[in-house]
């Protein structure tokens, strides 16, 4: 796990060049391009074809340079993935250190422009104190776009348990979950849903500060009878910008967006989203908090893929029934997922 602290920047998560690298978990990882050469599922009707916009190494050859960004002095590079970087910055203006996000060069086509922008339009949307805020959508000379945000520090939920002794820190730990839950529930009703709710997009911070990460794959729904649908095969993908370690995996068939071991079995199969694919997340989370395991669990990528498309939770409830947790918890899993 990291020595110091992790910076979240935004939507985003960033893992500090001079941290030490974690131990593999049980989370499995991303798909990324090229990476997927095992059969697909069979009870899924899509083949995983890479992953988010932006994800895989980092282009050969020398690094772009740091930009100027109008009206911020930039003080140095925090982190960068396939097609942006994300700069720790000092607003003069207000006197305060801020986090900006843009497209490295070469990689501001107008689609990824387009996704950047609605990324950030999303966020904004979302004033609440659990959920980062966004600050300035700008323009560079050359029309490419940065995004302005607030730097926040901590540890992710996921160090925190990796760390933890989950029995004697259950109040604590229960105590962020009803946070990351509020925030999520706004979102709903803001007809926004989050779609990668998992431990490591919740950020911890010192002093009791609990924000949700990473918006970026998330999508505009309505409720039922609104006259209007939920997200589905025909949604847009929603990913935009940089993206690492943490990739969701895409399916070719509209949209299974998020982290397979934490995936509703409607979204593993590609199907229409709401609300409850969500709140099935935040049910792996509170799993997460009181076994230290996600609900679904595979061999591979694929194999996880393949027990949350059928929504293969039994064993998540065997952890749970024999976690020592209050009753009332564990059904509260059992119940949402």
């Amino acid at each position: 796990m990291p020595t110091e602290d992790t910076v979240h920047v935004g939507a985003l998560i960033w893992e500090p060049a001079h941290t030490v690298p974690q131990a593999p978990s049980a989370e499995p990882g991303p798909v990324h391009a090229g990476a997927a050469r095992e059969p697909a599922p069979a009870l899924l009707p899509t083949r995983v074809i890479g992953s988010a916009p932006g994800a895989g190494p980092e282009p050969a050859g020398p690094r772009p340079a740091v930009p100027r960004v109008p009206g911020y002095e930039v003080e140095h590079e925090i982190a960068r993935g396939g097609m942006g970087m994300v700069l720790a910055a000092r607003d003069p203006k207000l006197g305060r250190d801020v986090a900006i996000k843009v497209l490295l060069p070469g990689s501001g086509s107008d689609d990824a422009a387009r996704r950047f922008v609605q990324e950030s339009k999303i966020t904004a949307r979302l004033p609440h104190p659990g959920i980062p805020p966004v600050y300035e959508l700008g323009t560079f000379p050359d029309g490419n776009p940065f995004l302005v945000m607030k730097l926040v520090r901590g540890c992710t939920l996921a160090a925190e348990l990796a760390r933890a002794d989950r029995t004697t820190d259950l109040p604590r730990f229960l105590q962020i979950f009803e946070q990351v839950a509020q925030a999520v529930g706004f979102a709903h009703s803001q007809s926004l849903i989050h779609r990668d709710l998992k431990p490591a997009n919740v950020m911890v911070g010192a002093f009791g500060e609990v924000q949700v990460m990473d918006w970026g794959l998330a999508k505009e729904v309505w409720e039922p009878g609104s006259g209007t649908r939920t997200a589905g095969p025909a949604a847009e993908w929603g990913g935009a910008g940089v993206r690492g370690a943490g990739d969701p995996v895409r399916t070719e068939t509209g949209l299974a967006l998020g982290t397979p071991a934490y995936m509703a079995p409607e979204q593993a199969r590609g199907e229409c989203l709401g609300p409850p694919t969500d709140v099935f997340a935040l049910g792996g989370i509170l799993c997460a908090v009181l076994t230290g395991r996600p609900p679904f669990e595979g061999d591979t990528v694929h194999d996880t893929i393949r027990r949350a498309a059928r929504g293969d939770i039994a064993p998540a409830f065997v952890r749970l029934d024999s976690c020592a947790a209050d009753a009332g918890l564990v059904f509260t899993v059992q119940a949402v997922c």
